[in-house]
């Protein structure tokens, strides 16, 4: 029983170890990124990302996104036929939710009472931004759902704020608030994949798990 307390407790490091949910895509261009859930950093300014990514600080190691990673993450996953809201980006816009993480939205579903959950995105480094970040450097990325309430399963990309997904079919440069009341604001933050620290954490899990085995034997054994 004092064991399996013990590997418990080993578990509990190796997932404490890794502060920041994030995830790889297996993406042409961007395979050797791994991007950071936007639910980290809602409710953060970007004046305030910029500060924790500067050295010593809490996301130091993490950047911005630059424009082309996050224009190659958007192509893989909209519908390739309509920008903006169309059945054919539905199954694009849920595995974003899906990657990124489903914020509440009005309700503990994360959809508002439409069946829609939006999502802005803070996005590029300060060459690649004009003066007004939230003009020239912010997607948007909404899904709506049948089952909580939408008339029909759809997914949204939006590009007027800089950021385009193949096609350019909406030039009204309309605020995400004027399009979804008031989406969720995340930081699209990413990092080189030299050493990988989820094997790494694997590896101090299965190295503590032998070395217990390897003492249970051995007590085992001095029993009989």
């Amino acid at each position: 029983m004092k064991i399996w307390k013990m590997i418990g407790g080993i578990s509990a490091l190796v997932i404490s170890a890794s502060s920041h949910a994030s995830s790889t895509f297996d993406v042409s261009g961007i395979e050797n990124l791994e991007w950071m859930e936007l639910t980290n950093t809602v409710g953060i300014s970007r004046e305030e990302v910029e500060y924790l990514l500067s050295e010593g600080e809490d996301l130091d190691g993490w950047r911005y996104a630059s424009r082309g990673e996050v224009e190659s993450l958007y192509d893989s996953l909209w519908g390739g036929t309509t920008e903006g809201y169309s059945e054919d980006n539905y199954d694009g816009a849920r595995t974003f939710f899906d990657m990124f993480g489903l914020h509440t939205f009005y309700s503990a579903t994360g959809y508002d009472e439409l069946g829609a959950s939006s999502w802005q995105t803070l996005f590029g480094n300060k060459l690649e931004c004009g003066l007004d970040v939230m003009a020239t450097c912010t997607g948007l990325v909404a899904v709506y759902d049948s089952n909580f309430g939408a008339s029909l399963n759809a997914g949204y990309f939006h590009d007027d704020f800089g950021l385009s997904t193949g096609l350019d079919t909406i030039n009204t440069q309309e605020s995400a608030s004027s399009l979804f009341g008031y989406p969720y604001i995340g930081s699209h933050l990413v990092r080189e994949v030299t050493a990988v620290p989820v094997p790494a954490a694997l590896w101090l899990f299965g190295s503590g798990l032998l070395s217990l085995i390897g003492v249970s034997r051995r007590k085992n054994i001095q029993r009989v």
